[in-house]
């Protein structure tokens, strides 16, 4: 399943960029949060499993297993599971969750866009951001 390589440093790629940037921005209330690295390669490799499959399930023009409702539960649920994994990582202690700094962020960013699109050319997937 090679889709699930690349939507997980799609997703690695989107996070190391948010937290890298966002935190060029000042908080009102001390410093701005940002997601550990852990947390981070935990939630991207959980999305880039869970939304290939998620998108399989609503693909037109094949027979499903299970209804359109069922589906729709099985959609929501795993998107529960995604937010309440990411959130449980954020409250990782430090030692296990270490948040880098915005330009250690930005570089796996950039990183992971390289990544991205050598994976994405070595494993012939249509579609995708690159």
């Amino acid at each position: 399943m090679p889709n699930a390589g690349y939507n997980a440093l799609l997703f690695f790629m989107i996070f190391t960029f948010m937290y890298g940037i966002i935190s060029f921005f000042p908080a009102k209330n001390g410093p701005q949060p940002v997601m550990g690295i852990t947390g981070i390669i935990l939630s991207a490799a959980i999305a880039g499993v869970g939304i290939p499959l998620v998108t399989m399930m609503f693909t037109p023009g094949v027979k499903h297993k299970y209804s359109i409702w069922i589906r729709i539960v099985i959609m929501i649920l795993f998107v529960v599971v995604w937010m309440g994994i990411f959130t449980g990582a954020a409250m990782l202690p430090a030692v296990i969750n270490p948040a880098l700094n915005r330009y250690a962020y930005i570089a796996l960013g950039l990183l992971s866009a390289g990544g991205s699109w050598w994976y994405k050319r070595n494993f012939n997937i249509t579609g995708g951001l690159f």
